[in-house]
């Protein structure tokens, strides 16, 4: 499977493909279907930083964090994340790409969070 170009996210200097991400995501267990794309980054303003969406929660966000840390490097680890019912697919059956930015309003950070100790 070939990545579009349309589709590169450039990071911190560093190329990172949607498709390649989301493969990674899709093999995680407790997660259905995946869909990545960037957002400005509010402080490098000329780059972008991974987001995604994914349809079922994994039990625990410290199991996916740890998931994610083994498999990506840092610069390709999605940022935020949001829980969606269902991902939007083309007439051909396809993710559908442009349809992603509008979930933009519901990300949050993606981040374990602490206990007391």
């Amino acid at each position: 499977m070939h990545a579009r170009r349309a589709d590169l996210i450039v990071t911190g200097g560093e190329n990172v493909y949607p498709a390649e991400i989301e493969r990674v995501l899709q093999m995680c267990p407790g997660i259905r279907e995946a869909g990545v794309f960037g957002l400005p980054d509010p402080i490098w303003v000329r780059w972008w930083r991974p987001r995604w969406w994914r349809i079922r929660r994994p039990r625990r966000m410290g199991d996916l964090l740890a998931y994610l840390h083994d498999r990506l490097a840092p610069y390709k680890r999605p940022r935020q994340v949001c829980f969606v019912p269902a991902l939007r697919h083309t007439a051909a059956g396809k993710l559908d790409r442009t349809a992603l930015p509008g979930f933009a309003s519901l990300l949050r950070p993606l981040r374990v969070a602490r206990t007391m100790a």
